[in-house]
C-alpha cells in the first residue's frame, strides 16, 4: 500500500517537475510510439510496416525548435524469399539530418520535424541490408494541446501520402549502395501508453480500492452493536 502510494507520489513529482521545465521554455520528455508506414518496392513488393519504439523529445518554445531522436523496432517485414516468413528490423531517424519547429497556438502548440531515416534488417534473409533515404519526410501536428505530447497525439506529412524514396545503404548481393530500392508514403507516428505508466494506474487504483475497503470495514465495526452473551 505504502510502495503503491509512493510510486504514485513520485510521479506527479515528475509530471511537476516537467510543468516547471516547461516555464522555463524547454521541455524534454521520453514516450512510446508506433511508427506505421507504407513501402512499395519492385524487389520487396507492397506492405504495410508497423513498428515501435521510445522516443526523445526537445521542444524549446522560446526559440521555436525541436527535436527527437527514435529507435522503433519490428518484425513484420516480409521474406522475400522465405514466403511465410517476417523479418525483424531497427527504424530511426538520423539525429544529424534532422531539424524541427515548434509554433504557440491559442489551442496548444504546432510541431513539424523534417528528416532522414534509417532501417536496418536485422534478421532472416535480408540480415544485414540497411535502407536509407536521401529525401527528407515530414511529420506534423496541429494544436497539440499539452507538452509532453498526450497519448493520441498524431504527426504525419499534412500534404497526403507524400512518397519519398528509399535506397540501399550498403552493397547488398548484386545491387551496390545507392541502388534504389522502392518508396515510403502513409507514414504516421503516434504516441502511445507507456506499459509502466498502465502498470502503475493500475497499481494506484487497486490501492485506493483496498484502501476505501479497508476504511468502510472500520466504519462498520466502530458501529456495530455487541453481541449480547447468553449465560
Amino acid at each position: 500500500m505504502r510502495l503503491a502510494l509512493t510510486m504514485v507520489g513520485l510521479t506527479l513529482l515528475s509530471g511537476l517537475c516537467l510543468c516547471l521545465e516547461a516555464r522555463a521554455g524547454v521541455v524534454v520528455f521520453d514516450t512510446k510510439s508506433t511508427a506505421d508506414q507504407m513501402i512499395s518496392s519492385p524487389l520487396l513488393g507492397t506492405f504495410a510496416l508497423d513498428a515501435s519504439g521510445p522516443q526523445t523529445f526537445t521542444i524549446d518554445t522560446t526559440n521555436g525548435t525541436a527535436n527527437v531522436t527514435s529507435a522503433f523496432q519490428g518484425s513484420d517485414l516480409p521474406d522475400p524469399f522465405v514466403p511465410g516468413q517476417y523479418d525483424t528490423y531497427n527504424l530511426y531517424n538520423i539525429p544529424a539530418f534532422t531539424t524541427g519547429t515548434v509554433t504557440t497556438t491559442p489551442s496548444g502548440y504546432n510541431i513539424s520535424f523534417s528528416l532522414l531515416f534509417e532501417l536496418d534488417v536485422m534478421s532472416g534473409s535480408l540480415n544485414g541490408l540497411s535502407l536509407v533515404t536521401m529525401q527528407y519526410a515530414t511529420f506534423a501536428a496541429s494544436n497539440v494541446p499539452t507538452l509532453p505530447f498526450p497519448v493520441g497525439a498524431a504527426f504525419s506529412d499534412p500534404s497526403g501520402p507524400a512518397p519519398v524514396a528509399v535506397y540501399l545503404k550498403n552493397d547488398f548481393g548484386p545491387y551496390p549502395a545507392g541502388t534504389p530500392v522502392g518508396l515510403s508514403y502513409d507514414r504516421v507516428v503516434t504516441v502511445v501508453p507507456e506499459p509502466s505508466a498502465i502498470t502503475l494506474l493500475g497499481i494506484g487504483v487497486v490501492a485506493l480500492c483496498c484502501y476505501g475497503r479497508r476504511s468502510r470495514a472500520k466504519s462498520g465495526n466502530r458501529f456495530r452493536t455487541p453481541s449480547r452473551r447468553r449465560i
